[in-house]
């Protein structure tokens, strides 16, 4: 990807970034909002803000994500979840 893009996204991490936990397999923190919702994670020089969330399921899901670091942000914007 950086050789292609110029730049470097941890897909592997990314995955759980998206919806809403920490990669498993990289110590990271989890930051809350003061009514206990989650509202950021940071973890391999990444901070993820989540500033949406939308219902699926009767469990609150990231709707809306800005991933960046030093060199790079990128948004996501969920319009539907899905689970198989």
């Amino acid at each position: 990807m950086i050789e292609q893009l110029g730049w470097y996204l941890p897909v592997d991490s990314a995955r759980y970034w998206v919806l809403g936990v920490l990669d498993p397999a990289v110590p990271g923190e989890r930051y809350f909002d003061q009514h206990g919702r989650l509202q950021s994670l940071t973890q391999r020089g990444w901070n993820i803000d989540i500033d949406h969330f939308m219902s699926y399921g009767g469990q609150e899901m990231p709707a809306r994500l800005v991933m960046q670091n030093p060199r790079l942000r990128l948004k996501l914007a969920v319009g539907e979840w899905e689970f198989d």
